[in-house]
């Protein structure tokens, strides 16, 4: 006689927590260089400028803009957001370490929930698990997201809402799962103006007008509604508008063109070894669905409510991207939790009903086979999911080098007082003082990291290394009171051999 730990709820329990160990290790061994980077993305040191000006006053929180004064042309309000960087940035100052953990492990957490959402399915737990996972984790967008400081708020309000719709499709005797989840999705519209969203797909998932929705839900879905015109009503008061970005240089696309770059994002522009690889990596989730006992197929309601809630998540982010043509990677990402937990369920239901014959074993062996492929594919040196990230070094060690030789040279400045220079490669540096001014120069200006060897993917758009803004920012955390003005020379894209070995000199000890 089977004993109660072995029977298929503990197998489900135990398939899922073997997907989660897979999918960190594989988490960790694809993301795991950016814990060595610097505080990276063009707009890292600003935003920690404005989060360090929120701790000195917190009515920075409630009227500014975030990044307020960047010449960008964005008018969005995000206090939560900055409050939570401002809280790391006391905590952390610019030790970068801490915030690239706390980065990563808010995509693991994402990818969990995914894969909780997913196994709501009630068929092969683990299987849904892993899928959705690792269609959220390990998806080639995310080479472009987790390295990047100012890219926490697109994963935090992800994170957010893939909670809110977990706890608010619990059943209906858990009200406080209920309140925690109107809680969560009146608190994603701070980090993000794309949270707006998240009261309508919460009511979707609550559904108060069906016969089964009890009073609680009802009075839920309520409170949702009420909080999204609060917040609609507060984003007219603070910007006069919901949030938007106003494009300055850019090409203004229509929807089918927008639609265009979302769908090439989404397969890295048809880099197919890597859409592949992508695909391939939810095959080894079957070696979690092919033992134990047949699991019940029926819908249960829980799985319905999740269902409903994903898919108006799909509608909203598709929706986002068809009406701007601006960085397409984000919109692709946003739409990985929603679809892979759509795609994993339907792979969980596809698990053969107690099949103990040779189908069974060719199909385990099948499994075994597609997991070894896959590890070897994603972690091999040459792999295409590490193609671009030597880029992402490239871009942190020519950021931290325009940083450190600004803060060298105005300092040089101070103690000399005449104008004072710094090279780092083949980039020159020269600080003086113009009245009150601290002006800068930079020629040439470092401003994207180049192709290096021919090979390398470089498909999705690569992030600035520094923008003249980031410059003044930095200065300005770093001790340097008054205006600082950043001359920027010819913007060229940053070789490797431009900046010379790893191992070179600090700027600051050349600066004069």
């Amino acid at each position: 006689m089977q004993p109660a730990s072995g029977g298929p709820g503990a197998q489900g329990r135990w398939s899922k927590r073997i997907a989660a160990l897979l999918l960190s290790a594989l988490g960790l061994a694809a993301w795991g260089f950016a814990l060595h980077l610097p505080l990276t993305g063009v707009d890292a040191w600003p935003l920690l400028e404005q989060a360090q000006r929120a701790l000195r006053d917190p009515g920075v929180l409630a009227r500014e803009r975030y990044l307020e004064g960047m010449p960008i042309g964005a008018s969005f309000w995000r206090p939560l957001f900055v409050a939570a960087v401002s809280l790391q940035w006391s905590a952390f100052g610019e030790s970068p370490l801490p915030y690239h953990v706390l980065r990563l492990a808010a995509y693991l957490g994402l990818a969990a929930l995914a894969g909780a959402l997913a196994s709501r399915r009630g068929a092969a737990p683990g299987l849904a698990w892993f899928t959705a996972g690792a269609i959220v984790l390990l998806h080639p967008l995310q080479a472009d997201m987790v390295p990047s400081l100012a890219r926490s708020a697109d994963v935090l309000c992800d994170l957010l809402l893939a909670a809110t719709i977990l706890l608010l499709s619990a059943p209906q005797r858990e009200k406080a799962s209920l309140a925690a989840g109107a809680v969560l999705a009146l608190i994603v519209p701070g980090v993000k103006e794309t949270g707006l969203a998240a009261a309508l797909i919460g009511v979707l998932v609550l559904a108060p007008w069906s016969r089964g929705a009890g009073r609680a839900r009802r009075l839920c879905a309520l409170a949702l509604l009420l909080g999204l015109a609060l917040h609609i009503a507060a984003r007219l008061a603070t910007l006069g508008e919901l949030g938007s970005y106003t494009p300055r240089a850019e090409r203004v696309t229509g929807p089918l063109r927008n639609a265009a770059l979302l769908v090439q994002a989404l397969t890295d522009r048809g880099n197919l070894p890597l859409a592949v690889l992508t695909l391939a990596l939810v095959v080894p989730g079957l070696l979690f669905s092919l033992a134990g006992r047949p699991v019940r197929q029926a819908l249960s309601p829980q799985w319905l409510a999740v269902r409903r809630g994903c898919w108006a998540w799909l509608a909203c982010a598709g929706i986002g991207a068809l009406l701007s043509p601006r960085l397409a990677e984000r919109h692709g990402a946003s739409l990985l939790a929603p679809a892979g937990v759509l795609l994993a369920a339907l792979l969980g239901a596809l698990r053969s009903q107690g099949d103990v014959g040779l189908r069974a074993h060719a199909l385990r062996l099948g499994a075994l086979a597609a997991l070894v492929a896959a590890l070897a594919l994603a972690l091999a040196p040459r792999s295409p999911l590490w193609r671009r990230y030597p880029q992402w070094d490239l871009i942190g060690r020519t950021s931290q080098l325009a940083v450190d030789g600004a803060d060298a040279a105005a300092r040089e400045l101070v103690r000399s007082g005449g104008p004072s220079a710094v090279e780092f490669g083949a980039f020159r540096l020269i600080a003086q003082r113009r009245g009150d001014v601290l002006q800068v120069d930079l020629d040439p200006f470092p401003y994207s990291a180049a192709p290096q060897d021919g090979g390398r993917n470089t498909s999705l758009r690569q992030p600035a290394i520094l923008m003249p803004y980031s410059l003044v920012a930095a200065l300005r955390l770093r001790g340097h009171g008054g205006e600082v003005r950043v001359g920027a020379g010819e913007a060229v894209p940053v070789l490797r051999q431009q900046l010379g070995p790893l191992g070179a000199p600090h700027p600051a000890a050349r600066s004069r």
